[in-house]
Formats: C-alpha cells, sequence, structure tokens
C-alpha cells in the first residue's frame, strides 16, 4: 500500500511538472502585455546613405530573423513618423522590424521641435477636403518611390543590424489617409505583401473599387472616436470599406473611447486634443492604448502569417482583450462555403458585413518590386 502511495505521489508529481511549463506559457502568451526585447534605432537619409526615402528603423538588438513591417504615417504620409515613434517602437518590441517611412525629411534630432512642426503639418479642418482631392490624384504616383525603398532596403539592412528582415512575410501598414496608398499598393500588386493592417483608414479612392483577388491578410481597424465631429474618419471610405474590399484572411474592429491621434507622442497628441483637429481619449489611456495596438498587430500577425493558431483567439475573442470594441467581424475562411460556423461570425453591433468572394483576374505586373 505504501508502494503505491509512492508510486501515485511520484506519477502525480510528474504530471505537474509536464504542465507548469505550458500554464506559463499561456499566462504569458498575451500579446498585450508589453514587449521585452531591446531595440535600436537606425536613421536612413538619401543625402548619406544614398536611399530613395527617409526611414527610421527600429529593430531589435538579438540576432535573429523577424517579419518587417512598413509604416506610412497620416495625411498621406505627409505627417512624420517620428511622431509614432513610441507606438513603432512598441511594435518592434515584440519582435519585428519596423520602418517608419517618410516622403519628406525632417529632423530626427530635434525632438524639441516636435510641436511647433506638428503645428506646421497639420492643417485646419477647412483645408481638409482640398488637401484630400488633390493628394488622392497624386498618391497612386507614390507607389513607385515606396517599392523602390523596399527594394533598396532589402539590399541594403543586412550591412547594418544582427537582425534580419523575413521577407516574405512582410506587412504594410498605415495610419489615417495614408492607407489609399497602401490600399492601392495591395491591389496593384496583390501577391506583393504578406499583411496589411489599416489604422483608422481614410480612402476615399475606395468608392468606386469593388472586391478584387489579394493575397494579403487584412486587419482593417478603426478608433471609434475619429468618426465623431470634426470627422477625421469618414463612414463609407473607412474601415468597413476596407474590409470589405480584400478577399483573404480579413478582420474588422472598432476600439471603444479613443480617437484618431491615439498612436502619436504626448506632446502631439496634446496639440491634436487641444486644437479640436480630431477627436481624442483619455490622455491618462494614450499609453494603454497604443500598446493595446501594437498587440493587436502582433497577435494577427503571429496567427497569419506564422501560423501560431493560438494568437487568433486574441484577435476574434473579445473576452480575451484589455479594451472594449465597438465592432468586430471577421473572415477566417475566405474560399470556404460561407454556411461554415468559422466563415465569419462575432459582430458586436455590426450593421453590415460583405463576405461575398469575387474573383477576378490577376494583373500581370504583380511580380515583386515591378514598379512598372
Amino acid at each position: 500500500m505504501e508502494s503505491f502511495k509512492t508510486l501515485f505521489f511520484f506519477a502525480a508529481s510528474s504530471l505537474l511538472l509536464a504542465l507548469l511549463p505550458f500554464a506559463n506559457a499561456q499566462h504569458q502568451e498575451s500579446p498585450f502585455t508589453p514587449g521585452t526585447m531591446d531595440i535600436d534605432t537606425i536613421y536612413l537619409n538619401p543625402d548619406s546613405d544614398g536611399c530613395p526615402l527617409f526611414t527610421t528603423m527600429y529593430y531589435p538588438q538579438k540576432h535573429g530573423f523577424y517579419a518587417p513591417i512598413f509604416f506610412l504615417g497620416g495625411i498621406y504620409d505627409l505627417i512624420s513618423t517620428k511622431y509614432y515613434k513610441t507606438f513603432l517602437q512598441d511594435i518592434a518590441k515584440h519582435g519585428y522590424i519596423v520602418f517608419g517611412i517618410d516622403l519628406y525629411p525632417h529632423d530626427e534630432n530635434n525632438t524639441d521641435a516636435y510641436g511647433s512642426e506638428m503645428q506646421d503639418d497639420l492643417r485646419p479642418p477647412k483645408t481638409m477636403v482640398e488637401s484630400h482631392i488633390n493628394q488622392e490624384i497624386e498618391n497612386r504616383k507614390m507607389i513607385p518611390n515606396f517599392l523602390e525603398q523596399m527594394k533598396w532596403l532589402e539590399h541594403h539592412v543586412n550591412n547594418r543590424t544582427k537582425s534580419r528582415p523575413i521577407w516574405e512575410k512582410l506587412t504594410l501598414s498605415c495610419q489615417s489617409a495614408s492607407c489609399s496608398i497602401i490600399l492601392n499598393m495591395v491591389r496593384t500588386y496583390p501577391k506583393y505583401a504578406a499583411a496589411a493592417v489599416f489604422i483608422d483608414p481614410v480612402c476615399f479612392n475606395s468608392k468606386m473599387m469593388k472586391p478584387k483577388k489579394v493575397h494579403t491578410k487584412t486587419l482593417s481597424y478603426v478608433s471609434s472616436k475619429s468618426f465623431n465631429f470634426p470627422f477625421c474618419c469618414v463612414k463609407g471610405f473607412g474601415y468597413k470599406k476596407v474590409y470589405d474590399l480584400m478577399t483573404n484572411i480579413k478582420v474588422r474592429m472598432s476600439v471603444r473611447d479613443f480617437g484618431h491621434c491615439g498612436l502619436m507622442e504626448m506632446s502631439e497628441w496634446s496639440i491634436c486634443n487641444r486644437t479640436g483637429i480630431c477627436q481624442s481619449g483619455a490622455e491618462s489611456q494614450v499609453e494603454e492604448y497604443q500598446q493595446f495596438t501594437a498587440g493587436m498587430m502582433h497577435a494577427f500577425i503571429r496567427w497569419t502569417l506564422f501560423s501560431q493558431v493560438s494568437m487568433r483567439r486574441y484577435v476574434i475573442d473579445q473576452s480575451l482583450m484589455p479594451l472594449a470594441l465597438d465592432d468586430l467581424d471577421y473572415v477566417l475562411h475566405p474560399h470556404a462555403n460561407t454556411t461554415d460556423d468559422m466563415t465569419k461570425k462575432s459582430h458586436l453591433n455590426s450593421d453590415t458585413s460583405n463576405d461575398l468572394i469575387h474573383d477576378v483576374d490577376l494583373p500581370s505586373y504583380d511580380k515583386r518590386f515591378s514598379v512598372a
């Protein structure tokens, strides 16, 4: 009898020890916990480095291979990505190489001038419409510039860091009106990017667009107050429209009680909030919102590009999210029968969704880095 008790004790102990690492892994897996990787920064300048565009690169110090993310700032990339510094660093700390791409020069060392320069960059609401009309005509011309920059980075960054980008897992990301550029890139080169993350998208160019077959997995994400006056996001041209246009795995969500400038540095957030250019959330929650957004991108990329299925629940299950949503919808199996329970579920106050897949002929110019 005594030997049986001893055997049972050792068997139970062995089982607990075997399960403990799994329990810890489950506990530590939440993508909304801030990333812990040490990161460095490199500034790339056309004059000194020979690259086509100004770029800020945030990358893990630890030797390894990481998925690259290209990010464009607001107002068709007129708003410098330096105003998103903390947010982009939050993403990199999860284990990504993040490139903030700028069309125009900015003094990356003069952080004291952020506030005054931000006021120069931002336009009063009255002239925003004119800016959109003019830029929508011009933004398609910018695609070759971005593609050439990406091509340059692919051939040069390996000489700068111990971190190595996995270019086959490229994610394109954007905020506000620059998302019209990313939308054009994804539709023009449907096999170019593995994933795209549209944050508070404003895509007036989407009005006449129809769904078109692309291979890009898509997260279409918005802060709910962006739709409040003065309407920094516009219904019919925003995250739902982008979601409807995509034909691969896709997720859309609206985060409650946060606004359009929530991903910017605190000094720029304060200017945005004080001037009323866009509605914002509470100042005390800006850091939490940035970490949540970075964590959501992390979970989406790990799930869709690295087949880490355990991350999927953090993207599609509201109960696991630290912030509340006003809308959540997704398509997990876009080419499956739409009656499949896993194809599309989970509406949170959602009014409409189009899950029909419209197959069309792919363009002949979908080769990587083709700029013809």
